[in-house]
């Protein structure tokens, strides 16, 4: 439906396997990791799905990679794989509410084509950031630039309006 009402590309986003898993009540599996992965093969029908309709972005929010307790990156990367496995659209994954927690380098090694990051909620993300090599995209009050790790070093110019950081992990 989406994309017929429009000409631009369409973005879907879904819940995050490891994030559904974390914030639900599970009376069936009683593990976070089956729970997890068996969620992950449903939202990966749902994204091919999506991708059939058109959607040429699907993006997976998983807040409970930044938020509250240390998570468990590897198995939200796990549960990644299976949900964008077979995909035949570009695939994200973003965080809210936090920090990574010491996550990213972990999530790097997400099958994603994009990584959001809160850098609002936690500003010491953007020092992590710096030590990464890494093809980045700052979202900002102004609109997206592209930019490349040096231009980190110009951080005045962009610390009053950083909202989301846009890693490229390819």
């Amino acid at each position: 439906f989406a994309k017929s009402c429009t000409k631009r590309p369409v973005k879907a986003v879904l819940p995050g396997p490891y994030t559904f898993a974390d914030v639900s009540e599970d009376r069936h599996f009683k593990s976070l990791r089956k729970f997890t992965l068996a969620e992950a093969e449903i939202l990966n029908q749902e994204a091919k799905a999506l991708a059939r309709a058109g959607a040429s972005l699907i993006q997976f929010d998983e807040p409970s990679l930044a938020y509250g307790r240390k998570p468990d990156a590897k198995l939200a990367v796990e549960a990644l794989r299976i949900a964008t496995a077979g995909l035949k659209a570009k695939t994200a994954v973003s965080t809210y509410f936090g920090g990574l927690n010491g996550s990213l380098a972990l999530l790097m090694k997400a099958p994603v084509d994009i990584i959001g990051i809160d850098l609002v909620s936690d500003p010491k993300a953007l020092a992590g950031l710096k030590r990464v090599k890494i093809k980045f995209g700052v979202m900002s009050n102004e609109g997206f630039l592209k930019l490349r790790k040096e231009l980190f070093q110009k951080r005045k110019m962009l610390s009053c309006h950083i909202d989301l950081v846009i890693v490229f992990p390819r």
